[in-house]
């Protein structure tokens, strides 16, 4: 902390703004994030990691030998209940007026004067230079001008700050959360506040003209974020705020034209493993970007971008594409389109005008034949087809043996886009069914809000993952329990930390997302599964399960390769 407002030194504004916690940060005890009882033994393993880390010392050469209350001084600091504060006040005595605390929050004050005198004599062992004690209890670090900082105990928490000291915590008290939920981390972000008190010190240093806001670029300079999170033993709750938001997003044109609607949802079939959907307005993005766009493109002497790209391969981003979109986009994964992994990934658009799409679709066609057979040698090529009754259209490579046949078709108004002809095929008749992903009570049973209110839904099938995750997660449980077991002390045994795969899938929650409108405020609320193994095993289900997922890191790795000076072309088209 002191290092950090060190750096800040310098003269703010002659009119500073009145005290304004720019973030906040509070973390619950550890114990409160394994409020879920399929994680008890999980929680009692990770309590005797500290007591494991105190006996590496004598098995592990150069290994720092650390006084065994300090491995638990440490320990205790990392995994209990704390609080940071970090904002800008008016206070005319600082001749700084940017203030932090950090808050370690006791069960009751005699704790909090333990601890801190626990902390004050390893400080004098370190050498730490502290001052004579003040009126408000707090012992001062010497040395630190001009700001101040002090240390000590404050009613039942013990505190560090610099420039001034809160006598008052965090408020947990309008959190969002459902009644009886309490959070066990909350975090308040000021951005806009943080960029301008950034530009206000590159000002004051001579640097104003080099600093770039790239908030108030895109008209964000006013924005804040409030995330609360906490759980109770069924469900993990997570709500995320970001106020003033309908302000900006009308200003912008980027408003979506209306709500979600259930024809919206069931697009996505009821056997998905992920689902997305969500309404938007494409005219407004497109003019909003191409508006951030102008200045750039003007130094380039480029007036109109959408109309040169027209010019140059006859396709009119707005008059080809945009004109013919609804409000409606969705992106999701299912057995009817695969088997659920990766490859069974669907997107979908919903269509006003399906003719008008269906010419767009020719015309690229026309222009992708084109170049594959002068650029590619004939090597890309398009498909047209039908199956039920449907045109699809795919995406093919004679002769070659790419793994990859992407597929779109225009059925009713919509427009999907598979990895796979199958996938497309799949999405085309789930959509051409009654009912949809409503219909999945996993789904249903976790909705945090009403469909018909929200902008956009997001949906992960966690239950149907965890066989496929409960090996992989299986072994990381042995790890962690043999890890914090002792030779010699046998005692310490977090035993079997795993549950029998029925009782961990037993009542096991989807993760369920929905973002809406409260009044001017953007807020996504999130309910999900309240136990940490049941979500683990449900990532690793996904890894399993998606082997082409597993793939993406060695893709990322081979085009990294690819691109440098010594990458060998390993075959070359004749």
């Amino acid at each position: 902390m002191t290092i950090l407002c060190s750096l800040l030194l310098g003269a703010l504004p002659a009119t500073p703004a009145p005290d304004n916690d720019l973030f906040t940060l509070y973390v619950a005890d550890t114990d409160t994030f394994f409020a879920n009882e399929k994680d008890a033994g999980l929680l009692n393993a990770f309590k005797m990691i500290h007591a494991r880390m105190g006996e590496l010392p004598g098995e592990i050469p150069d290994f720092p030998q650390l006084p065994p209350e300090m491995v638990s001084l440490v320990t205790g600091l990392l995994t209990g209940e704390k609080s940071l504060r970090i904002g800008t006040t008016d206070d005319p005595g600082m001749p700084l007026p940017v203030y932090g605390q950090l808050d370690i929050i006791e069960g009751d004050e005699a704790a909090a004067q333990r601890l801190a005198m626990t902390l004050y004599d390893l400080g004098l062992m370190a050498g730490v230079p502290f001052g004579q004690k003040g009126e408000d209890g707090l012992l001062p670090l010497v040395g630190t001008d001009p700001v101040d900082v002090s240390f000590g105990a404050m009613g039942s928490s013990v505190i560090l700050s610099a420039g001034k000291s809160i006598d008052h915590g965090v408020d947990l008290s309008t959190t969002g959360l459902p009644a009886g939920v309490a959070p066990n981390f909350l975090m308040e972000m000021d951005m806009g506040g943080i960029m301008n008190l950034l530009e206000d010190f590159s000002v004051m240093a001579g640097e104003g003209e080099d600093f770039v806001n790239p908030l108030a670029q895109v008209g964000l300079d006013q924005m804040m974020i409030r995330v609360a999170s906490g759980s109770d033993n069924e469900r993990s709750y997570t709500v995320t705020r970001m106020p003033g938001h309908g302000s900006w997003a009308e200003g912008t044109g980027m408003t979506p034209r209306r709500n979600l609607t259930l024809a919206d949802v069931n697009i996505i079939p009821q056997s998905a493993m992920f689902g997305m959907v969500s309404t938007t307005n494409f005219q407004g993005t497109v003019d909003y970007v191409l508006e951030m766009l102008e200045p750039e493109l003007a130094k380039e002497g480029i007036a109109d971008p959408v109309g040169m790209v027209a010019a140059l391969t006859g396709f009119h981003l707005e008059e080809d594409l945009i004109d013919h979109l609804g409000d409606a986009v969705g992106v999701y994964t299912s057995d009817a389109t695969g088997g659920g992994g990766l490859l069974s990934l669907v997107a979908f658009m919903e269509l006003n005008n399906p003719e008008g799409m269906l010419g767009t679709i020719e015309r690229l066609e026309e222009i992708i034949n084109g170049v594959g057979a002068s650029a590619a040698q004939g090597y890309v090529r398009t498909r047209h087809w039908q199956h039920g009754g449907n045109e699809y259209l795919s995406l093919t490579f004679p002769g070659l043996p790419i793994p990859a046949e992407p597929t779109l078709s225009v059925s009713g108004n919509h427009l999907f886009i598979g990895m796979s002809p199958g996938a497309t095929v799949g999405a085309v008749e789930s959509a051409q069914q009654a009912g949809g992903l409503n219909d999945n009570p996993r789904f249903v049973g976790n909705l945090p809000h009403a469909i018909a209110d929200s902008q956009s839904i997001s949906f992960v099938d966690s239950p149907r993952m965890l066989r496929h995750g409960y090996g992989i997660t299986s072994l990381f449980c042995s790890a962690l329990v043999n890890g914090t077991r002792s030779r010699f002390n046998d005692s310490r045994d977090a035993g079997m930390i795993m549950p029998t795969f029925p009782e961990l899938a037993r009542g096991a929650k989807a993760s369920v997302t929905s973002t809406y409108m409260d009044g001017n405020d953007l807020v996504t609320e999130q309910w999900a599964d309240s136990s940490i193994l049941v979500n683990m095993t449900s990532m690793a289900g996904w890894l399993t399960a998606s082997p082409a997922a597993l793939l993406l890191p060695l893709a990322f790795l081979g085009l990294t390769v690819a691109e440098s000076e010594e990458a060998p072309l390993v075959y070359e088209l004749k």
